[in-house]
């Protein structure tokens, strides 16, 4: 009868591999059908927990995500029962692929490392190579790139050294989403070509489609929509053949961002409608939040503000349920935990080998132990004799020991007000590093400014973990708005004042359309920042405000219009440089009379290099003198630089103010912003 299951489930195994490759979705629904008929017979054996995994396997591509996590619940129950310990670790690998489609990264890290604890108990390489790739994808989709790397890389060397082709299609593959999501788009490029090449030799469909994919999403950064279009579709043609639907969503996904960047926006609207729809029917909070900040975007090229606000709250809605500090915090002590448990039994080992030499040890006394008396008894008297004259030692070595007990409990204490006072700097810390993640969610992102500019660079370096400085740009009635700003103070004081005016500028954009010209948009924000720190009413009056220009581009016309409250700017044209003096008034109050801020608007010409920066880069102390680098010697750095591409002037500009800097303290806030026209 058992021989009759087996074979049942092998047949069914076969028509599940069949499927994938010739018969698509509808023979995949004929092997699930009979899988689930397989598992409602099987006895509770290896082989029923083998089946159940595989359906979970099946479901999880329809996306029903809730059915195949009961399933691989109930295989880790049959396989513990059984104790069929590589069942179990599959289980839990099972369930924790199923948290990482649905966003719940805690529960897919401490089922993983459950797997992977057990697959290195029985030294299951391959297994071992499979957890650390689904411990980098969970460290990946929580934007922890370094970590993920650390672990796709461990994976990569195990799957190279046990020759597991596969394996090492898939480890290129997601090592080179993990260089993208970090702008690396050359090396990303690389790991994909290198993961299309070994998936094409093994006929692995549903690893070409998701290669096609990731390198279409290259070809859109690099501005090549027609290659990243046809990649795209030909990954859609392929994931909808095979029925896998997490896929599906995600190529939907890409299919509309690309429209919505051709203007072609009913085609975007379509797509991204049906990768919105799709994704909330499996589940795939990642694809969700993904589909509700493509639609803010798309609202917001059409006009249709309210719907794009809409849009974006339910982004971040869907982002933070996803990033959540907790969330990091319970990952984080999975970690701990897996890392603690290896110690343990490590030390347990150790400990075992020292019983063992101890039982040696006690049975090697019991034969000395009748030499050892009579030594004892000689020792004895000779103690007896010496007794009287210890005693006075032995007082002395009581005092010692009250004094050195004394200090013991002084040491203690010490020890004590140290660990208390690291501890409140680690939580001071972690909420400095908390408010650095929302400060960097309000600048505007790498790729917004990259899909506007081609030729540009974006030099900033808080002094601190936060910065009052920002930047700070949209497009918004056919021009470009670019914002380079410096806020009074810097750290946590400075990084107050720059939410506040990067939120005001957000405001004035969406809500006061008819504020266009960049005089009207900066005194309009000085006009709300007086309100919002100086109320009429208080006790006392601060200054607090910022110090920034404001250009707006209109490429069209070939024109440039800027606004400045005491921040100049210089533009770079055919080897001369041009610096262009702002109003003498910060954004802000100040002592004086309130004036109007003035624009001014200069024409540009192809090949110009504008630069906009804060004072922190001129105000560094370093040197062989110790003293500031100042504007003169900023100026002679851009005219010697300017005609190398942007990217390269960011390297030189760093590198030169790193080696100024030398052993000294970084004495403020370092913004410098380099557009090529």
């Amino acid at each position: 009868m058992k021989n009759k299951f087996i074979y049942r489930f092998f047949i069914v195994t076969l028509l599940i591999s069949i499927g994938g490759t010739r018969g698509g979705a509808f023979a995949q629904s004929r092997a699930i059908d009979s899988l689930q008929g397989f598992i409602m017979t099987a006895k509770e054996d290896t082989t029923k927990v083998k089946a159940i995994n595989n359906l979970c396997r099946q479901k999880i591509n329809y996306g029903a995500y809730l059915q195949a996590d009961s399933l691989a619940r109930e295989a880790v129950k049959i396989a513990s029962k059984i104790n069929y310990k590589f069942g179990l670790a599959s289980s839990y690998s099972t369930i924790a692929g199923i948290g990482i489609y649905q966003g719940n990264y805690t529960e897919a890290l401490k089922n993983q490392f459950a797997s992977l604890k057990i697959l290195e108990e029985i030294g299951d390489k391959k297994g071992i190579a499979n957890s650390y790739n689904n411990i980098g994808l969970i460290y990946r989709h929580q934007g922890n790139y370094p970590e993920a790397l650390k672990n796709q890389f461990t994976s990569l060397k195990i799957r190279e050294e046990i020759k597991d082709k596969a394996g090492v299609g898939a480890s290129y593959n997601n090592i080179g989403v993990i260089y993208m999501k970090e702008g690396n788009n050359s090396e990303a490029l690389k790991n994909y070509w290198a993961s299309l090449k070994i998936k094409e030799e093994m006929g692995d469909k549903r690893g070409i489609a998701d290669s096609y994919g990731n390198i279409g999403q290259i070809y859109a950064r690099q501005g090549n929509n027609t290659e990243a279009l046809k990649s795209y579709f030909s990954a859609l043609k392929m994931h909808e053949t095979l029925g896998y639907k997490h896929g599906i969503s995600t190529d939907y996904i890409n299919i509309g961002e690309l429209f919505t960047r051709q203007n072609k926006l009913a085609d975007a609207r379509e797509y991204i409608n049906k990768a919105l729809t799709l994704s909330r029917e499996i589940g795939n909070k990642d694809r969700i939040k993904d589909g509700y900040r493509s639609f803010s975007v798309l609202d917001s090229i059409t006009g249709n503000y309210k719907s794009a606000f809409e849009n974006y709250k339910m982004y971040i809605v869907y982002r933070d349920s996803l990033f959540n500090e907790e969330d990091i915090k319970k990952t984080v002590q999975a970690q701990m935990n897996f890392d603690f448990e290896k110690t343990q039994e490590r030390d347990k080992l150790v400990q075992e080998k020292k019983d063992a030499v101890q039982h040696e040890e006690v049975r090697r006394q019991k034969v000395m132990r009748y030499s050892f008396t009579i030594a004892f008894v000689l020792m004895l008297l000779l103690a007896v004799s010496i007794f009287r004259s210890n005693r006075q030692k032995q007082k002395a070595n009581q005092e010692l020991a009250k004094k050195n007990e004394l200090i013991e409990i002084q040491k203690l204490e010490v020890e004590r007000q140290k660990g208390l006072l690291e501890e409140k700097n680690i939580n001071i810390t972690d909420s400095i590093n908390y408010a650095k993640r929302i400060q960097s969610s309000f600048l505007t992102s790498e790729n917004y400014i990259s899909q506007r500019l081609s030729d540009y660079f974006i030099l900033f370096s808080p002094r601190d973990i936060v910065s009052g400085d920002f930047y700070w740009i949209m497009e918004k009635h056919s021009s470009l708005y670019v914002c380079t700003a410096d806020c009074t103070g810097h750290g946590i004081p400075g990084a107050f004042m720059s939410l506040i005016g990067m939120g005001i500028l957000n405001e004035i954009i969406y809500s006061k359309s008819h504020l266009k010209q960049t005089d009207e948009i900066i005194n309009e924000l000085r006009r709300i920042i007086i309100l919002a720190v100086n109320p009429e009413g208080v006790a006392f009056e601060g200054k607090d405000g910022m110090d920034l220009v404001l250009c707006r581009y209109d490429f069209q016309k070939m024109e440039l219009e800027y606004t400045g409250a005491n921040n100049s700017f210089y533009i770079v044209r055919s080897g001369k440089l041009i610096e262009l003096k702002p109003d003498k008034m910060p954004v802000g109050k100040y002592v004086g009379d309130e004036q109007t801020f003035t624009r001014k608007i200069i024409p540009l010409e192809k090949g110009d290099c504008i630069y906009t920066f804060s004072d922190g880069y001129a105000d560094q102390f370093g040197g062989s003198t110790g003293k500031k680098f100042k504007s003169k010697r900023l100026k002679e750095l851009l005219l010697a630089n300017c005609h190398k591409p942007m990217i390269r002037q960011k390297v030189i500009l760093n590198t030169t103010i790193n080696e100024w800097k030398g052993n000294l303290e970084q004495v403020d806030d370092i913004t410098v912003i380099g557009i090529r026209i």
